[in-house]
């Protein structure tokens, strides 16, 4: 038979059923709750315990399942895991600088040409961040051999084409042309707007106060008044 105590039984007491357990249990027993009644939690100490650790067991479960899944399609999608990782750095690079990084897998899709193979070609910023314009974006990203980046490195992209061979110079002058596209100038804009960014190199500290709304095509835009 179960007993059923009034209030006033638990107040002279000083005692608590425990909401969980049902146990009647000593003050003491309980977590303190100002607004609780007699001041402590519903659920005695130990049921709450028991609730944690059953929590963190599942949460735990979760994340090995998880685990496991990430694993299991990094190994069934491995180029498209380290695409997606490479991308994942050259968005943090621009972040760090302050610049733009909203370009997506389906954005780089759209930029990889039909020689573009990860062992031998690679992603690349048109207008260096190291200059303070351009950003992860893609009208600023272009695929370039792997044995071009280092030689490449933050020339301005226009003087590294003119120390590239004929055939060499045949590609990237189709890269250039894609690039223009996307900003919907002719080639001789392009290069005045690289000159520009070039001539107008931006520090950290001066992008920190500058105004994120704009990017450097359309601040290059409004100071030529085009």
């Amino acid at each position: 038979m179960v007993i059923v105590y009034e209030k006033s039984y638990f107040i002279e007491n000083q005692l608590k059923q425990c909401n969980s357990c049902e146990e009647i249990l000593p003050l003491d027993k309980f977590g303190i709750k100002k607004r609780g009644f007699l001041g402590v939690k519903a659920v005695c100490k130990q049921c709450l315990n028991e609730i944690e650790k059953e929590r963190l067991k599942s949460s735990e479960d979760a994340r090995d399942v998880k685990k496991k899944l990430t694993y299991k399609w990094r190994i069934e999608n491995k180029e498209r895991w380290k695409e997606a990782h490479r991308l994942y750095r050259s968005k943090r690079k621009a972040y760090k600088r302050l610049l733009p990084n909203e370009i997506t897998l389906k954005n780089l899709e759209e930029i990889k040409t039909k020689e573009y193979d990860q062992d031998t070609f690679e992603i690349d910023h048109f207008i260096p961040l190291s200059w303070g314009h351009g950003g992860t974006i893609a009208e600023n990203l272009c695929v370039i051999p792997k044995s071009w980046n280092s030689s490449k490195s933050d020339m301005n992209p226009f003087d590294f084409m003119d120390t590239l061979k004929t055939n060499e110079k045949t590609y990237f002058i189709k890269i250039i042309k894609r690039i223009a596209n996307q900003h919907k100038i002719n080639i001789d804009e392009l290069r005045q707007y690289v000159f520009w960014c070039e001539q107008n190199k931006r520090s950290i500290e001066q992008l920190m106060v500058a105004d994120k709304s704009k990017k450097s095509f359309e601040i290059w835009k409004e100071v030529l008044d085009l």
